[in-house]
C-alpha cells in the first residue's frame, strides 16, 4: 500500500513541476518606495516608551507584635468609622420620623381627621 501512494505522490510531483518551472520570479518596482512610505508612517506614528514609575521600597513593621498591633489599632479605627455612620444614618431616619409625626399631630390638632391606619404618610 505505501508503493501505491508513494506512486501518487510520485505522479502529483511530476505533473505539477511544468507549471512550477513556468512560474518566474519578477521583481516587485514600487517595493523599495513602499518600504520608505511605510518607514515614514511608523516613525511618525510611534510614541516614546514610558519608563515605568519608580517602585518604592515596602515598609515593613520591625516586628511580628508591632504588625499585629497595627492590624489590631486599623480594625478598631474602622469598626469606630462604621459605628459613627450607623449612629449618623439613625439620627437622620428618626429625625425624618419625628418630622413627620409632627406634621400629622399638627394636622390632627387643626381638626382634620387623622389618615386610616396603617396609610403612608405625606410629605
Amino acid at each position: 500500500m505505501t508503493n501505491r501512494k508513494q506512486d501518487d505522490l510520485d505522479a502529483l510531483i511530476e505533473s505539477t513541476m511544468p507549471s512550477a518551472n513556468d512560474v518566474k520570479r519578477q521583481p516587485v518596482p514600487e517595493l523599495p518606495v513602499a518600504l520608505k512610505i511605510a518607514e515614514q508612517a511608523l516613525a511618525e506614528t510611534s510614541k516614546p516608551i514610558k519608563s515605568p514609575a519608580p517602585i518604592t521600597p515596602m515598609v515593613w513593621p520591625t516586628s511580628e507584635r508591632d504588625e499585629i498591633r497595627q492590624r489590631v489599632s486599623n480594625f478598631k479605627a474602622h469598626q469606630e468609622k462604621m459605628a459613627q455612620e450607623r449612629e449618623d444614618y439613625y439620627s437622620q431616619m428618626k429625625a425624618k420620623m419625628l418630622a413627620h409625626v409632627h406634621n400629622a399631630d399638627i394636622e390632627i390638632s387643626e381638626g382634620s381627621e387623622p389618615p386610616p391606619r396603617g396609610a403612608p404618610l405625606r410629605n
